[in-house]
């Protein structure tokens, strides 16, 4: 019997209890609870050698909440399925496959267990014993850099005896399990000399496996090596990432007017794709293909596009075709699902494309002395003419030269050659009949233009240090992050260095600094978070630390950014 585990009892003793408890409801009246639950007792003890029984048992503190245990109980190595015994605040686990000989068993409850007031665990509780004369000594530890860091499934897979190259997550139980903490911590306690791949899951079903588009995953830059000279593995730092691997297709398209049609796309697409080569549409019944001029971002949705045609003829059956883009994973645009069709329209367009300085008002103060002007306009122009009656003027009047970057042909952003001058008014100026969509209907003698002044570099700051990167595997360029955490109008700087030494982040605005960093092993000049199957290790990366506050005209100094 359960009890048993723990104490004699009766058969009465044990009715009464079933009796009293099985609403699992805790007494009324006083202070709300919300302490966590807690094991008091478990059999066996931890660190148990010569273990030979047939089930294991807990002992809480107060009432709890029983699926949420039975759904966060995983016992390493696995024992089949488990049967659980309910009475009162104890529960008795046995097992349908008989103990393997002198092997050590971790039993882990996860941070998902609460009791009946919904109060959950801080960290996993692990408890291990052993069948023969003594307890696997190796651990690995570290952390989940997530907003949502908690409750995310820590896996190890064992390493000896598996071809590396054919490990799969979505269809391999793992040989260790536990869960992350509040604030993403997590310990593999009682592990086995060896080497082991360890990766983080947010395991949406429940069931140990790694489901692609399901879970968000994570996965370490390398596998990792318990021995007897280095029992403990600690730092491990996982990034949360989601796989994407289905293609995008195009779900309907739209006339809007004569000149115009509305793609839209089962999710956004990659804005520097955007060509008017990529799209045929074609006249259902005469099989003329009707021109198009230029494609550009929708005016309502991250996954629409906009295409600029020939003039069409009111309620001819169109077919469109997209080719050669891709979403923002990367994924091609679906061959089976790239097409559709649409009813010309009649009406014409009478409206005239307006400009946008994104972000800046007219007369803004304070501007960065290094951003990029990003203007957006409503509807598709042509380019060259935008750019030739587009003009960045310095306060004496002077242009400041620039390189222009589309995507699409509705969003430029323009970005000087050299840093604004500080405190300086400068004035973007445009003049309005180059503004011209494929109509062609253009604005005439007249200009568009907005002022504004770069911030004093008397009310700025900066943030120096040193790189410190002992790893053997220390490869890439490496990007240094600084972020603002307390005005998030203030956009992240990033600074690039090719080794581990000295850095600066010269002309900050005051505030609140957090840093972060990456190792860009693939010099793709973003973070890559690798893959679970098959196997691609993460690029190493340290997460953001201690705040780091800022102060005009006060260098910080010091600052130290260690790559675990």
């Amino acid at each position: 019997m359960r009890a048993s585990c723990f104490y004699p009892c009766t058969v009465l003793i044990l009715w009464t209890t079933s009796f009293f408890c099985a609403g699992q409801i805790a007494p009324s009246g006083g202070p709300p609870d919300t302490t966590p639950p807690q094991i008091v007792e478990s059999s066996p003890e931890p660190g148990t050698l010569q273990f030979h029984g047939q089930s294991i048992a807990f002992i809480f503190n107060k009432y709890v909440d029983r699926t949420s245990f039975e759904q966060s109980l995983f016992i390493s190595p696995p024992l089949g399925r488990l049967a659980y015994d309910w009475g009162g605040k104890e529960v008795e686990i046995k097992f349908s496959e008989p103990l393997r000989t002198a092997t050590t068993y971790v039993v882990t409850i996860g941070t998902d267990f609460h009791d009946t007031r919904n109060n959950r665990l801080p960290f996993a509780y692990a408890l291990a014993f052993s069948t023969g004369g003594r307890i696997d000594s190796g651990s690995v530890s570290g952390v989940v850099e997530d907003a949502k860091a908690e409750g995310v499934m820590i896996f190890a897979y064992r390493l000896a005896g598996r071809e590396r190259d054919t490990l799969n997550p979505s269809h391999t139980t793992p040989d260790y399990i536990t869960q992350t903490g509040k604030m993403g911590a997590f310990t593999l306690p009682n592990m086995a000399f060896g080497e082991y791949r360890v990766i983080a899951v947010r395991d949406q079903s429940k069931d140990l496996f790694y489901d692609v588009q399901a879970d968000e995953y994570g996965v370490a830059h390398d596998d990792v090596s318990i021995s007897p000279a280095r029992r403990i593995v600690a730092g491990m730092v996982f990034a949360m990432t989601k796989e994407d691997t289905l293609l995008p297709f195009l779900s309907s398209a739209r006339g809007i007017d004569r000149d115009h049609v509305l793609l839209r796309f089962s999710e956004p697409l990659e804005a520097m794709d955007l060509s008017a080569d990529s799209v045929i549409v074609v006249d259902t019944v005469r099989g003329e293909r009707l021109a198009c001029f230029d494609i550009a971002a929708g005016p309502s949705s991250p996954a629409e596009i906009e295409v600029t045609t020939a003039p069409q003829e009111s309620l001819t059956a169109y077919r469109v075709t997209i080719s050669g883009v891709r979403d923002l994973a990367g994924n091609p645009i679906s061959r089976r699902a790239n097409a559709a069709t649409f009813a010309g329209v009649s009406r014409p367009d009478t409206l005239s494309p307006l400009v946008d300085l994104v972000g800046v008002a007219d007369s803004t103060k304070n501007l960065s002395w290094d951003d990029t002007l990003n203007l957006s306009i409503t509807k598709g122009v042509h380019r060259l003419s935008f750019q030739n009656g587009f003009s960045l003027l310095d306060q004496n009047g002077s242009q400041i030269a620039g390189a222009f970057r589309w995507a699409g042909s509705s969003s430029v952003g323009f970005i000087p050659s050299s840093p604004l001058e500080f405190g300086r008014w400068h004035s973007v100026r445009i003049i309005l009949d180059s503004v011209a969509d494929y109509t062609p209907r253009r604005y005439h003698d007249s200009a568009w233009v907005r002022h504004f002044r770069v911030v004093e570099e008397k009310f700025l700051g900066s943030i120096n240090g040193r790189v410190i990167d002992e790893g053997i595997r220390s490869n890439g360029r490496i990007h240094i992050i600084a972020q603002e955490i307390a005005n998030r109008n203030v956009r992240p700087r990033e600074i690039v260095i090719d080794s581990a030494t000295s850095f600066r982040f010269p002309y900050l605005p005051e505030g609140k600094y957090v840093l972060s960093a990456f190792r860009d092993r693939d010099s793709n000049g973003v973070y890559t978070f690798g893959s679970v199957f098959p196997f691609r290790p993460s690029e190493r990366f340290v997460p953001p630390a201690d705040t780091l506050k800022v102060r005009a005209r006060w260098p910080l100094d010091g600052v130290v950014v260690r790559f675990p």
